[in-house]
């Protein structure tokens, strides 16, 4: 199956419609879930992408920006999402490639998706106070069943 063909399948299973979607190019949704986060499933390339926005970093937050490359070292802390920062708009987003096998089995698609909002919720609460000392471990999602 397709990545495109997958997220309109689990689209389907949330009951949910696609944001924007080009058939055999590219197509995305984003979920609303509680406390007034979402995150966005890409489709594109052949993957599926999950990406969040986390929250605003200050200008010239040196700790902030030493703890979100400290998490990004190796993934420790970021269980194999990437942390990035948009230089325009101060914000701090969070990036996942989904693994291929998710395309062809919906319940390991959501169990993926799951994580990812648990760990993006964990860092959009961290994100405020965040230290060096205070990067949340990975939450093991890269050495899973299906990684």
């Amino acid at each position: 199956m397709t990545a495109i063909q997958a997220l309109n399948v689990y689209c389907q299973y949330l009951g949910v419609k696609a944001d924007d979607a080009e058939p055999d190019h590219e197509m995305t949704v984003t979920l609303e879930l509680d406390e007034g986060l979402s995150v966005t499933l890409s489709a594109e390339g052949g993957q599926l992408i999950a990406f969040a926005r986390l929250g605003q970093a200050p200008e010239n937050d040196v700790t902030l920006m030493e703890a979100l490359l400290s998490a990004n070292l190796f993934w420790r802390g970021t269980a194999g999402a990437t942390l990035s920062l948009d230089p325009e708009t101060r914000s701090v987003y969070m990036a996942q490639a989904l693994p291929q096998a998710c395309l062809a089995d919906m319940a390991l698609l959501n169990e993926a998706v799951e994580h990812f909002v648990a760990l993006q919720e964990t860092w959009a609460n961290a994100l405020p106070s965040l230290t060096i000392h205070s990067v949340p471990v990975g939450m093991g999602w890269h050495t899973a069943r299906w990684a």
